[in-house]
């Protein structure tokens, strides 16, 4: 609500003195890349300059707005003052809070302090974000939000000395994540969308330039000298090394995401604390966990390693910064059996090792290869009837891949349809599936808070439907589970059953 503004009130305590350095350093992160385009590329664009200048005034009025930010615990709530000119106050329950996080990247550490969040059960934002406060101060805070919180209902990281280690990553596991995973291609996919965005040609870039003015002629006296096999074989060893160039920063930002990764517990809270050069801590109250996840890709597979990923009640999932300071892995990888000891110690009920799982309606192959067959097939005869008439150089090679994309379809369709299958008993609810890359879906019924029936044109074609659940922490643009190509008779069965389980003001629609 507004207020005007006063002085500091009883009770009240400031951030850190420092506060205000860690604000500017974050709002001038923003600015970092086009500052370095200016550095690098030459003048940049007009759009750069006008968003630095725009970044630095808004890091101006945060440096202003940390000097504003006050807090005080009273008898049943923490309160929450913030503003210069147009002040805000927020009386945030303890038994609202849900969770308690807090960060520490290197400069923190040099000071001594941390960023503490605080969640509640609902909004996709943090109810406050206290950047920064020493460490005496957040865990003082901590343990008076632990006395009066109601029951075990709030969650404060569990990485303490009392806490007992369920599971740990050694630099061999990490290694291990970043072979599996392709997050390598998260650093390219952004350096290309920056340079589409900022409208520069990567021939006009100077380092891009004299890297080509290097190879051109190398690589045609290469081609020249050398046989077509020869060429071949090099153009594939370069391929190889891009692939592991790839591999290699997958690995370092597997090391710098989970360096020194501990799940540990603690009575009923579970916490995570991870991370090499800003360390993450993340709790959860167990009675808060909402969705397991055991996701299990391809390479990982091969590796026999699985990954076990959480949702916890406190909000929504946001889709930035605050994404990652959230409790999400329990173990980002395991063996199997770590996995299932994880869920039996955690969440026995969500244990799917021994249920009758049952498979998807009998037309749900053909469903899914209907279209794309015969979209795929009318280019395949139109490129084939054109190439009777003009040649087949190049009508020949897209008929070929409209086949191949076929095949592809109906094996793709095949190996999903092989592993996919759903689970209910009389407490939770179990969707797999997958066919390259596997993952196993558990919730329990009484977490669900809404349950969707879907039936569009072409399944009410088949005679199916699809039922889709939500439960808190999942986030808004994803629902929890969605098992899709059902019989329409066995689908309204299911939104039955679930819709009397579940406990939100959604249960059905």
């Amino acid at each position: 609500m507004a207020m005007t503004p006063s002085d500091s009130r009883p009770g009240e305590r400031r951030l850190h003195p420092w506060s205000w350095l860690f604000v500017l350093l974050t709002q001038l992160r923003h600015i970092a890349l086009p500052a370095l385009a200016l550095l690098l590329f030459g003048s940049g664009e007009t759009w750069e300059l006008f968003g630095g200048l725009a970044a630095l005034g808004l890091a101006a009025y945060s440096l202003v707005y940390s000097f504003g930010f006050r807090y005080r615990i009273d008898a049943e709530e923490l309160v929450v003052r913030e503003g210069i000119f147009d002040r805000t106050e927020r009386h945030i329950p303890f038994a609202r809070i849900q969770n308690l996080t807090h960060q520490r990247n290197p400069l923190h550490r040099l000071f001594g302090v941390t960023e503490l969040r605080v969640e509640s059960a609902g909004g996709h934002e943090p109810e406050a974000k206290m950047s920064v406060i020493t460490l005496a101060e957040a865990a003082e805070l901590e343990a008076l939000l632990r006395r009066h919180a109601r029951g075990p209902a709030l969650a404060v990281p569990a990485a303490t000395d009392g806490s007992a280690t369920l599971h740990a990553l050694s630099f061999a596991d990490l290694l291990r994540i970043g072979l599996a995973s392709n997050r390598g291609m998260v650093v390219v996919a952004a350096a290309v969308g920056y340079l589409f965005q900022s409208g520069h040609d990567p021939k006009d870039l100077p380092w891009v330039q004299a890297l080509w003015d290097w190879l051109e002629p190398r690589a045609a006296s290469y081609a020249q000298d050398h046989s077509a096999m020869e060429v071949a074989i090099a153009v594939t060893v370069a391929i190889v090394l891009a692939l592991l160039l790839l591999r290699l920063m997958s690995i370092s930002i597997a090391i710098l995401r989970h360096y020194g990764f501990r799940l540990s517990r603690e009575g009923g809270r579970i916490g995570t604390e991870e991370g090499l050069l800003t360390r993450r801590h993340a709790g959860a109250a167990i009675d808060k966990i909402q969705r397991l996840s055991i996701e299990e890709p391809l390479l990982m597979r091969w590796m026999g390693r699985q990954a076990l990923r959480v949702d916890v009640a406190g909000g929504l999932v946001a889709m930035n910064d605050e994404a990652q300071v959230r409790l999400r892995w329990l173990a980002p990888i395991a063996l199997p059996a770590q996995v299932q000891q994880l869920i039996q110690t955690l969440a026995p009920s969500l244990d799917a090792q021994h249920l009758r799982w049952q498979s998807l309606h009998p037309g749900a192959f053909a469903r899914m290869v209907r279209a794309p067959s015969v979209l795929l097939g009318l280019i395949a005869l139109a490129a084939l009837l054109h190439g009777m008439h003009t040649g087949w150089t190049v009508q020949g090679w897209i008929a070929s891949l409209a086949v191949g994309l076929i095949v592809l379809v109906w094996l793709r369709a095949r190996g999903w349809l092989r592993f996919t299958a759903y689970a209910i008993d009389a407490d939770s609810l179990h969707f797999r599936q997958g066919w390259l890359n596997r993952q196993w879906q558990s919730l329990e019924l009484k977490r669900i808070q809404g349950v969707l029936l879907r039936q569009g044109p072409l399944d009410r074609w088949n005679g199916m439907a699809s039922v889709a659940v939500e439960v808190a922490g999942t986030g808004a643009i994803e629902y929890s589970i969605d098992i899709p190509y059902l019989g329409f008779d066995e689908a309204q069965a299911m939104y039955a059953e679930l819709s009397r389980a579940a406990s939100g003001p959604l249960a059905g629609r």
